[in-house]
């Protein structure tokens, strides 16, 4: 049967080695809500070059569109003077 300053001893210590244990946990909670901010961070980077991109790709389809409206109206030019050019052989 242990004594009573051996089962104080061990409460002191069991004390001590819980405390270190809830400072620790702190301590990790902590670096986690930084890098939970710093994630967020990034996320909100993340979706602003997002909307960047969404933001070039409809001005490139535009562009595209563009292109191909010029492109037919050079090949409807192209068919008129090609027609000139065959009336005047």
């Amino acid at each position: 049967m242990p004594t009573l300053a051996e089962v104080w001893d061990f409460l002191v210590g069991f004390k001590e080695a819980t405390e270190a244990s809830f400072e620790r946990l702190t301590s990790d909670v902590s670096v986690l809500k930084s890098d939970v901010a710093f994630l967020k961070s990034d996320m909100a980077i993340v979706k602003s070059d997002i909307k960047v991109i969404k933001s070039d790709i409809i001005s490139i389809k535009s562009d595209v569109v563009q292109l191909q409206s010029d492109m037919q109206r050079m090949d409807r030019r192209l068919v008129r003077m090609d027609d000139r050019l065959s009336d005047l052989s």
